[in-house]
């Protein structure tokens, strides 16, 4: 596609947009910034304790309070805490790495507006707007360059090219690339979620299928829960019907020998 195509496809010019289009555009495409889902910090702490093998501590945990068996209940509780809090801390990091990916995007840009060059937000950037980079700047959208020379642009966040690559009139820049050489021109042909990093990342965020990873530890923390059960089972039959020795609740775990030992075969499992 031509400069001049590109100008026709966007309806702008050489001169920019007006501020009267920029802002009916912003209304028509959105503004120029990423969607970010907000979590409960808490919902999602105790999320983490939704699972197989976290159910059975649980359920060992409140074993201890029936026969309250308080230094067996402290350590379960401790240790389900220790495991979501380090998942926690680790899926915290991951977010984090992507805050710092979103923070390097330009908050400013030199845009040309009503025929004159000045710095707007970049979340007011529209498509077909035309606005200048140079040597350090983060592109704030995805670009087509139309005027400019020796550009080279580091893209290895979204492309994983270990080199920056060179740019002529007519390529484009993705949003979030770090210009490393010259200065151009560039005309904004998409932003937000449009863009390629913008549409990488709601891809990401619609992935609902399970790694393999994940598949294997189901797999095992199932493996781990049926394996309890039947011992479980085992105990309770040898301790009530074999023996038929009654749970007395008396506030010392000695008096309930049959649920002390399910509580070790839990956490032991």
């Amino acid at each position: 596609m031509t400069t001049a195509q590109a100008f026709e496809k966007f309806k702008t010019s050489e001169q920019g947009l007006s501020t009267s289009e920029a802002a009916e555009r912003v209304n028509q495409y959105g503004p120029n910034a990423l969607e970010e889902e907000k979590s409960n910090p808490l919902l999602k702490f105790l999320g983490l304790m939704w699972n197989p093998l976290s159910w059975a501590m649980e359920v060992a945990a409140i074993l201890s309070l029936i026969v309250a068996d308080w230094p067996d209940f402290g350590l379960i509780l401790a240790l389900l805490l220790i495991n979501s809090t380090i998942a926690y801390w680790e899926e915290s990091q991951a977010g984090n790495a992507i805050a710092a990916l979103k923070a390097q995007l330009t908050p400013k840009a030199t845009c040309k507006r009503d025929g004159t060059w000045q710095v707007v937000d970049a979340a007011g950037l529209v498509p077909g707007d035309l606005i200048r980079i140079k040597l350090g700047d983060v592109a704030p959208a995805d670009l087509k360059v139309i005027a400019g020379e020796n550009i080279k642009a580091d893209q290895a966040a979204l492309t994983g090219e270990s080199l920056p690559v060179g740019k002529e009139v007519g390529d484009e820049i993705f949003s979030g690339s770090v210009i490393k050489m010259g200065e151009a021109e560039c005309l904004v042909h998409s932003t937000g979620m449009h863009t390629f990093f913008g549409r990488t990342a709601s891809l990401v965020a619609q992935t609902v299928r399970e790694g393999h990873f994940q598949k294997v530890l189901k797999s095992i923390g199932w493996f781990c829960i049926s394996f309890i059960l039947v011992w479980v089972l085992a105990e309770l039959l040898v301790e009530f019907v074999a023996r038929k020795a009654p749970c007395k609740i008396t506030g010392y775990t000695d008096k309930c020998p049959g649920l002390s030992n399910v509580i070790v075969l839990i956490v032991g499992g």
